[in-house]
């Protein structure tokens, strides 16, 4: 088993599992559950020497999350100054049908401004690598999980492949070049030597050695490509698999069956891969069902429906990757047959949440429930499951 490479060591609780040196609340045994911590965030801007803007999410203090707003973002922000304006904030309750405004949308177990936990910790960190236009929020479902059970996850808005940088490249103009792997490098160095002004809040409670990296689809590709250097768990979404180096880490591929944009469930990639690895196909998914953008404002027609709404420029040749796997989607022929977000969420939860606390949080009850996968979901939302340990 692969947790055996890693020395655990059990707190008093019995149940509670840590790597030597942490100190961690309890997780439900059942990786799929939110854990103990509400979730919170801090914007960090001009990071590296490429400027980039990152979100630092995190474990905050259990019980502050009484009477604080949930969290919530505008996918709107990332376009261009001159198509923001196109798009009105609506105003009562979220439109039924495609109208030019953006609904308010919040998050379940993400707040603002909470404070972050220091009284435990060090926390491992989890990298998050956004696909083609898109931006540092739209996995927000997924990573406010993970941060409820002891992770600090990092998500950048990586230039010249943002949301921003894609609209700024069909209307002619210049756009910086795009690096995700050499840009996640640099943040990987500014984690490492705290040099950045607004990063000293995390100073001797993060430990960036013990680190998993993912991304979705260009995103799942960058992280991939860096499992030849970084990380003790890599996690290509939508994006291949992984390779080869010297020391051993552990992979989860996964893919939609659907997934007409990089061609299935990523069996090749998990072919591929060295071993301990493991595969999850997702049924009845396509390219974006389990990111946030199969989420929003379904009965606009989603972020591309709101922009087709508005005028705002490449609405319409955005839509068929922003919305390939959502059930609204208008270019996909297969789209009625998608699940929902909500549906599919439980299970990528499951399998990513289990197979970092398998290594990261040294926690062995992991490597059983991920044996025993396949027994808690059944054949609407689970194609395949592998492991190869």
């Amino acid at each position: 088993m692969f947790a055996a490479i890693i020395v655990c060591v059990f707190l008093t609780s019995g149940s509670l599992a840590a790597c030597p040196g942490q100190k961690m609340l309890d997780n439900p045994s059942d990786p799929s559950e939110f854990g103990p911590w509400p979730v919170s965030s801090r914007v960090v801007k001009s990071i590296t020497s490429r400027n980039i803007t990152m979100e630092i999410y995190y474990p905050a203090v259990v019980g502050s999350e009484k009477s604080a707003p949930f969290y919530h973002y505008s996918p709107s922000k990332h376009l261009p100054l001159v198509e923001q304006k196109k798009i009105p904030a609506c105003v009562g309750p979220p439109p039924v049908k495609p109208t030019c405004c953006e609904p308010t949308q919040y998050m379940d177990h993400m707040w603002v401004g909470l404070p972050f936990d220091t009284t435990h910790g060090p926390y491992p960190v989890i990298i998050f690598i956004h696909g083609t236009s898109a931006f540092r929020e739209y996995f927000s479902h997924i990573v406010e999980h993970w941060c409820s059970r002891g992770f600090f996850v990092v998500s950048a808005d990586y230039p010249g492949i943002t949301l921003y940088d894609e609209i700024m490249r069909l209307e002619g103009h210049k756009v910086p070049p795009t690096d995700q792997a050499g840009d996640t490098e640099k943040i990987i160095y500014e984690l490492t030597s705290m040099k950045h002004p607004d990063l000293q809040f995390l100073k001797g409670f993060i430990n960036i050695t013990n680190l998993g990296i993912t991304g979705h689809s260009a995103g799942g590709g960058a992280s991939g490509s860096l499992s030849k250097k970084y990380a003790q768990v890599v996690v290509p979404m939508a994006g291949g698999g992984t390779d080869s180096r010297f020391g051993t880490y552990s992979s989860l591929i996964i893919g939609g069956e659907e997934d007409s944009i990089v061609g299935g469930d990523q069996t090749a990639g998990y072919n591929r891969s060295p071993k301990p690895k493991r595969h999850l196909g997702i049924a009845h998914a396509g390219h974006e069902t389990y990111c946030d953008l199969c989420w929003m404002s379904p009965k606009q027609g989603g972020m591309c429906g709101i922009g087709r709404s508005c005028g705002v420029t490449g609405s319409v040749i955005m839509e068929p990757l922003a919305d390939q796997g959502c059930r609204f989607a208008r270019t996909d022929p297969k789209a009625k047959d998608m699940d929902e977000p909500e549906v599919v969420w439980p299970l990528v939860r499951f399998a990513t949440a289990g197979v970092f606390e398998e290594t990261l949080l040294c926690d062995d009850r992991m490597t059983q429930q991920l044996k025993d996968l396949s027994q808690h979901f059944n054949k609407t939302v689970l194609g395949v499951w592998k492991e190869d340990l």
